[in-house]
């Protein structure tokens, strides 16, 4: 099928729409996708599921374009959604919607009139398409479902006259107790090993029935079930019981039933199989020890400290509740990675032995939940010490150092996170998550420490850790993308660079900006590829920018990312592909990088700026900065935020703080880098810095891209808001 264009194209232009728009289909069946997957089990593979809707798109771009247009050919569309099992019945309506949306608002039915007239008729064909095909094939599942009876009914006849046959050599091989009985219970024959497990002799039931060897007080509960099985309310029958031996001993054992029929189908004889089950039960006994407890130290388990925080909860007094403490010890990586693993394990036993002295006389679980850290669950009672009494009783309890390896005193310091009185209604996993981010808050603060939970700074970072583990996704779809800010001179407000950061528009915070980005990025690890994902896109489009003003583009990195060992190459490589020269590319690297003068980052700041490429510090206010713009090739520097005043804080007006500002500032330009200020907010405090000498400003006041540098997604939302 043709389909026509909205206006005459040369053949370099076909090929750039064609290949636009097949992105463009693309981007809808990942969406799409996403739409299912959301809403249920999907029925293929990611990979074919997303060439299948892919495919439904494309074919339902042709015939809307198709001139003239005929609604016809989506039937067909329809059909195949339904053979290939893409979207079922529950998610057809909400398929359709959002097809419904992506078609009138695509670029490529702008110069269409009356998409609408189109894109409707083409959906309604594609759904009558769809539910055609789904009733045929209903009805031809029907069809095999009876020819499958039919066959399993024919099997079953063949089976039964090859029972009689089979059912001596099964007694006499089988290494489970089995018995064959009347359907009364009255034992026909039993093989070696049932006679084996009732310590008996094959002849000796002879006369008896099953149930006399049951235990008397399971033995009429046995009898209903047995009942039920002859009366054909039950197809089979298994039960746990005790079964008495010869001296009066019981022994656990597990029986399955089952009738044998005639040919005709009638109930024939039982056939009843008893597996011994107290070689099971021990060693079930020992497996749920070792399941429950840390073979280390013998206590309790992570798993087993949710099992009875759960229990706890539902009897807690309301008055006084439970308390969970999440100790970390702070010396343990140091342990381990120093002195090995073994001094590490005895350090781990010696800590779990002095926890359970320091809890003992209260009614209190001590259990290990980690390489270093456990947890401590008190029931609190009316005489339960303070929160803050506990956690000096535990540090002084694990103070006093320990001589484990017979010449080192190792002592146990610890941080912890405590969670006091949480509600009954509380689920046990995330009252030990609240524990865990309450001790991951108190280490912040330093080692050593401890902290009770904050309700609100809880949420705030469950809601932090939500983004963080989102972000992936986000980045795939689009949602976080790359933004421009301008670089401004303060001697005349012309813009001489742009910085490129990251910019997340999320559906519900709104616009997440590049530090927020940033800080999440870093939590999950995602920054590094993030981070190169970033520059490879900002240097595409400031190369593209032929014959515009040769602005510097400017990126920050990370602490993690300038130390990276591939930073070199992938700058490298990135430059090679792009085409950009490196001496239009600055790249920032965090003082805290570069502490001490060595180590990877400072290796690596050398080794670009060998290449051409610009090196800027970040964080510039610190006397250890001077000895790095004597002995590092500094282009430039950016002035710690923290001598950047907020918005509405009053300038520091004092001399002696102007005059080493001032001195701060004229240090850097005698070392030859110029000097960048960010977060300027208002006129007044680019004036401040005019009047410190600062060359270039960057923050909220300056929010003018050049035109010819704003990114292709910014174009492209400017276009398709004035379309709208």
């Amino acid at each position: 099928m043709s389909v026509s264009l909205p206006h005459d194209s040369s053949p370099t232009e076909e090929k750039a729409s064609r290949g636009s728009g097949h992105r463009e289909s693309a981007l809808l069946a990942h969406k799409w996708m996403h739409l299912l997957s959301r809403r249920g089990y999907l029925q293929l593979a990611r990979g074919e599921l997303e060439r299948e809707l892919l495919d439904t798109v494309e074919r339902l771009f042709q015939i809307v374009l198709a001139d003239p247009f005929e609604a016809g050919p989506a039937a067909a569309v329809g059909a195949r959604l339904a053979e290939s099992q893409c979207v079922d019945t529950d998610n057809l309506s909400r398929s359709v919607e959002f097809l419904g949306k992506a078609l009138l608002h695509s670029p490529r039915l702008r110069g269409t009139d009356q998409p609408a007239d189109r894109v409707l008729p083409a959906l309604a064909a594609l759904m009558s398409g769809y539910g055609d095909r789904q009733r045929l094939l209903n009805q031809r599942r029907q069809e095999e479902l009876n020819q499958a009876l039919l066959k399993v009914a024919w099997e079953a006849r063949r089976k039964q006259q090859l029972s009689e046959s089979t059912l001596d050599e099964s007694f006499a091989n089988s290494a489970c107790g089995l018995a064959l009985t009347e359907l009364d219970g009255r034992f026909l024959r039993v093989n070696e090993a049932l006679a084996w497990t009732l310590n008996r002799t094959t002849t000796e039931f002879a006369g008896r029935t099953l149930f006399e060897v049951v235990h008397p007080d399971d033995a009429a509960e046995l009898r209903e079930a047995y009942q039920e099985l002859l009366d054909g309310r039950l197809p089979r029958l298994w039960r746990e019981c005790r079964l008495v031996l010869e001296e009066n001993e019981t022994v656990r054992a597990s029986l399955t039933a089952s009738l044998v029929f005639d040919v005709d189908g009638k109930p024939r004889y039982l056939v009843t199989a008893v597996q011994d089950d107290s070689e099971i039960d021990l060693l079930q006994n020992q497996l749920s020890h070792q399941s429950l407890h840390d073979p280390l130290t013998g206590l309790p388990n992570r798993q087993y400290l949710s099992t009875h925080i759960e229990r706890c909860l539902r009897r807690a007094g309301a008055e006084t509740g439970v308390t969970l403490f999440h100790i970390g010890l702070d010396s343990f990586p140091a342990v381990a990675n120093g002195l090995g693993s073994a001094v590490a394990d005895r350090l781990v036993a010696s800590v779990a032995e002095r926890l359970s002295a320091a809890m003992a006389g209260e009614n209190a679980m001590v259990a290990r939940i980690g390489c270093g850290e456990f947890g401590i669950l008190v029931e609190n009672t009316p005489v339960t010490p303070d929160v803050a009494t506990m956690v000096e009783r535990i540090k002084e309890q694990l103070g006093e150092p320990q001589y484990l390896d017979g010449s080192n005193g190792l002592a146990a310091p610890v941080s912890i996170g405590v969670v006091h009185r949480p509600s009954r209604d509380t689920a046990p996993a995330e009252l030990m998550r609240a524990a865990d981010r309450t001790l991951r808050r108190a280490r912040r603060g330093g080692r050593g420490q401890w902290q009770l939970l904050d309700e609100q700074q809880d949420a705030r970072d469950r809601q932090s850790f939500s983004l963080a583990a989102s972000m992936p996704g986000a980045w795939e779809t689009g949602e976080v993308d790359l933004a421009f800010q301008p670089l401004v001179n303060l001697a005349d407000g012309t813009a001489v660079g742009i910085e490129a950061s990251l910019n997340w528009t999320h559906a519900e915070l709104g616009t997440l900006p590049h530090d927020r980005c940033v800080e999440l990025a870093e939590q999950t690890g995602l920054m590094l590829p993030l981070g190169q994902w970033l520059l490879r896109q900002a240097c595409e489009e400031v190369a593209a920018r032929h014959g515009e003003p040769a602005l510097l583009l400017s990126a920050r990195l990370t602490r993690h990312q300038a130390a990276d060992p591939d930073l070199v190459a992938g700058v490298r490589r990135t430059l090679d592909v792009t085409g950009l020269p490196a001496a239009r590319l600055r790249l920032g690297f965090p003082s805290i990088a570069l502490a001490g003068g060595r180590g990877d980052a400072v290796d690596n700041l050398k080794v670009l700026a060998e290449l051409g490429v610009e090196v800027a510090l970040l964080g510039f206010g610190s006397l250890a900065d001077l000895a790095l713009l004597r002995d590092l090739p500094l282009n430039a520097v950016t002035v710690a935020a923290s001598l950047v005043p907020a918005e509405g804080e009053p300038a520091d007006e004092e001399e002696g703080a102007e005059q080493a500002l001032t001195a701060l500032l004229e240090a850097a330009h005698r070392a030859g880098a110029s000097v960048l200020v960010d977060g300027v907010r208002t006129r007044r405090q680019a004036g401040r810095w005019r009047l410190f000498h600062a060359d270039v400003a960057l923050g909220p006041l300056y929010t003018e891209v050049p035109d010819a540098y704003r990114t292709s997604a910014a174009r492209a939302a400017d276009a398709a808001a004035v379309s709208r």
